[in-house]
């Protein structure tokens, strides 16, 4: 018995279909917590699992390029809510190595209270001076 275990569904249909081309019947299917696992219950030739495993292989190296883009694209965006006078939430976008450097001296929560101190300001302004109390 053989599993090959996938993190992107797409991924495990493309593993599913290899199998079917290669002749191979009756693959088990599982999924649990966004885990698919394809467990072979048959025993296979030397050189059909050598191609599975070479496949198997190439799809695990996609699923990294997937996944390290995946992160890169997180690491790029940082937003910080707010509430409006309404009760909604709004939500600022801030540049990413901005809120790197705010935060070597603010807390997150720090941060959050300068964003919405600033949001009810341009909410709602008003129009005294600093130096007035």
């Amino acid at each position: 018995m053989f599993d090959f275990v996938f993190f992107n569904a797409t991924l495990e249909k493309r593993f599913v279909s290899r199998l079917a081309g290669m002749g191979i019947k009756r693959p088990v299917r599982l999924c649990e917590d966004d885990v698919w696992t394809v467990r072979l219950v048959d025993e296979l030739d030397d050189l059909h699992m050598e191609e599975l495993e070479t496949y198997y292989d190439e799809l695990l190296s996609e699923q990294e390029r997937i996944t390290d883009a995946e992160d890169a694209d997180m690491m790029h965006r940082v937003g910080v809510q707010f509430t409006r006078a309404n009760g909604e939430i709004g939500m600022v976008r801030l540049d990413p190595d901005l809120v790197n450097r705010i935060g070597e001296c603010l807390s997150l929560s720090e941060l959050q209270v300068l964003v919405q101190q600033v949001a009810d300001a341009v909410i709602d302004p008003e129009y005294r001076r600093l130096c007035q109390p």
